[in-house]
C-alpha cells in the first residue's frame, strides 16, 4: 500500500483506489482539469476552486473521513456556485444529485446552448420504458433536456436506483 492507499488486487493483479481518493482526484480534475468539457463550464468557467487546505489529499481525507464520507456517496457543494471548501461540502448520493440538479442554460463545449434539466421520479421511468422500446440515448437526450451522461446513468440504474 503506498501514501494514499491504492493496493494490489489479489485476484485480479489491478491497482485498488480508495473511494475517497477517486473523490478527491474528481474534485481536482473537475475545477482544473484541461479539457473543454460540459464539466468545464460547469466549474473552471465559473471560477469554482478548491481551497488550499484540501489541495494535500490527507488534509481532505481527515476531513472526508470524519464528516460521514463512505462508499457510495460523493461530494456535493451545498452552494453550487460556491468553491469546495468544508464550509460548503457534504456527502451525498447519485440519486441526491440528480434530485438537486438545477435547471439552467449554458453554452456547451461546441458553443451551442445545452439544457441540465432536472429528473423526476416519473420521468426517470419514461426513460427506462423508452429506451426498451429501443429510442437512442440522443433522442431521450433531446426529449428531456439532458445530457446523454445524465440519460445513460439514469436508464441503467447508476442514479435513481430507487426507481423501478
Amino acid at each position: 500500500m503506498n501514501k494514499v492507499g491504492i493496493t494490489i488486487d489479489q485476484i485480479t493483479g489491478k491497482q485498488v483506489v480508495p473511494r475517497v481518493y477517486d473523490c478527491w482526484r474528481s474534485m481536482r480534475v473537475r475545477c482544473y482539469g484541461r479539457s473543454k468539457t460540459d464539466q468545464w463550464f460547469r466549474y473552471r468557467a465559473k471560477n469554482i476552486q478548491i481551497c488550499d487546505a484540501w489541495m494535500d489529499y490527507e488534509t481532505f481525507r481527515k476531513w472526508a473521513m470524519s464528516n460521514g464520507f463512505e462508499d457510495g456517496l460523493s461530494i456535493d457543494r451545498i452552494d453550487n456556485d460556491g468553491d469546495y471548501c468544508p464550509e460548503n461540502c457534504h456527502f451525498i448520493t447519485r440519486s441526491e444529485h440528480a434530485i438537486k440538479t438545477r435547471t439552467v442554460d449554458f453554452p456547451d463545449c461546441r458553443g451551442s446552448n445545452m439544457v441540465m434539466a432536472k429528473l423526476t421520479e416519473k420521468t426517470v421511468k419514461e426513460i427506462r420504458q423508452l429506451r426498451k422500446k429501443g429510442f437512442l440515448w440522443r433522442q431521450l437526450a433531446e426529449k428531456f433536456g439532458v445530457g446523454l451522461n445524465t440519460i445513460r446513468d439514469a436508464a441503467v440504474g447508476n442514479t435513481w436506483r430507487h426507481v423501478d
